[in-house]
C-alpha cells in the first residue's frame, strides 16, 4: 500500500510541477559574464589592437622586418593584470623574441626608453602594485579597446554582450 501511495504521490508531484511551469514559464537567465570570459575577451581585443597599431613596423626588440606571423608581445608579463592590457605595455615582436626569447625584456625596455625615458619604470611600478584589478576595470579596458579598434579601418565586430554593460 505504501508503495502505491509513494508512486502516486511522485506522479502527482510531477504533474503539478509541469502544470505550474506551463502556467508560469521560467524567464531565461541572463548570461553572467565570468571573470575568465572577460579576461579572454580583453586579451583578444588587446592583441588585435597591438597588431593593427604596429602593422608594418619591425620587431621592437631585434628589428626583424615585419611579417604576417608577428605577435603582440608584452613588456611586463601577462601575469600582472595591472599592466596586462596597457597600450604602452605591448608592441610587435617576432616569434623568436616573443616565444623563444621570453619577450627579450631588456631589449624591450631599451626600445621603450627611446620612446619615453620614464615608461619602463612606470610600467614596472604599476605591474608590482598590490591593487587588484576589478571586473569593472576589465570591462572598461574592453570598451576602450573596442573604441580604439573602431578607429582603424579593419573588419572588426565587437561582441554585443560587452557593449551593453
Amino acid at each position: 500500500m505504501t508503495k502505491y501511495l509513494r508512486k502516486n504521490n511522485e506522479k502527482t508531484k510531477w504533474i503539478m510541477n509541469n502544470y505550474i511551469t506551463m502556467l508560469f514559464p521560467k524567464k531565461p537567465k541572463k548570461k553572467k559574464l565570468s571573470r575568465s570570459r572577460m579576461i579572454k575577451e580583453a586579451d583578444r581585443v588587446w592583441s588585435l589592437y597591438i597588431r593593427e597599431r604596429d602593422r608594418g613596423l619591425p620587431c621592437i626588440t631585434c628589428g626583424t622586418p615585419w611579417t604576417e606571423n608577428q605577435q603582440a608581445g608584452h613588456f611586463m608579463s601577462r601575469r600582472h593584470l595591472n599592466t596586462r592590457w596597457e597600450m604602452h605595455n605591448g608592441a610587435w615582436q617576432c616569434p623568436k623574441c616573443n616565444c623563444w626569447g621570453a619577450g627579450e625584456q631588456y631589449e624591450f625596455a631599451l626600445a621603450l626608453e627611446k620612446k619615453s625615458p620614464w615608461l619602463p619604470e612606470q610600467l614596472r611600478r604599476l605591474a608590482n602594485s598590490i591593487e587588484k584589478v576589478s571586473d569593472e576595470e576589465i570591462l572598461c579596458y574592453i570598451q576602450i579597446l573596442y573604441k580604439e579598434l573602431s578607429e582603424y579601418a579593419i573588419d572588426f565586430k565587437p561582441k554585443k554582450i560587452y557593449l551593453q554593460l
